[in-house]
């Protein structure tokens, strides 16, 4: 065999042999799971998740913010995200949870796209002060539904009655 041929040869197998450990070393990453829940007042993501290997997992929001970044090791992790600040209602839209290994290539992207708070009445009640000539609404107590993808926290309310109109806190 000559020379040249047997060069090559060899450099084909080491070449090979290379590229094949280069492709058995790729980081996983698995999503294991995802809610969204209140927090004591703060809407926050919660996440679970695999990875074989270092990555960093990053959290934006519609606008395309940073609102988590973060650095994780081999192993299976639970990160608890906050989306807001304290009793802040979310804004609706597609927030992205991204996934790059240790040389910043994407392994694992998903988009979650949330509708947003849902708010129906679900009953109403009133307490009535009587007085010597008049009788008024003092408080009601409000029963409330939340059907949709995210929590809310409303801070006032406006009622119309007949030609009246009232705005109240919330507490």
């Amino acid at each position: 065999m000559p020379v040249g041929k047997a060069i090559f040869i060899t450099l084909l197998l080491l070449i090979s042999s290379f590229s094949g450990c280069t492709l058995l070393h790729q980081t996983k990453f698995t999503l294991l799971s995802q809610t969204i829940d209140d927090d004591e007042g703060f809407t926050h993501l919660s996440v679970q998740f695999n990875t074989s290997d270092t990555s960093t997992l990053t959290v934006t929001d519609p606008q395309r913010t940073i609102l988590f970044s973060n650095i994780y090791y081999a192993g299976i992790h639970t990160e608890h995200i906050p989306l807001g600040d304290y009793r802040t209602t979310v804004t609706p839209g597609t927030y992205t949870i991204r996934a790059v290994d240790a040389s910043k290539y994407t392994i694992f992207q998903n988009e979650l796209l949330f509708r947003g708070c849902n708010l129906s009445f679900t009953s109403i009640e009133e307490d009535w002060w009587t007085g010597k000539t008049e009788t008024s609404i003092v408080a009601f107590h409000l029963g409330v539904k939340n059907s949709g993808d995210l929590p809310a926290y409303p801070f006032d309310i406006s009622f119309s009655y007949g030609s009246t109109s009232l705005r109240a806190s919330l507490i």
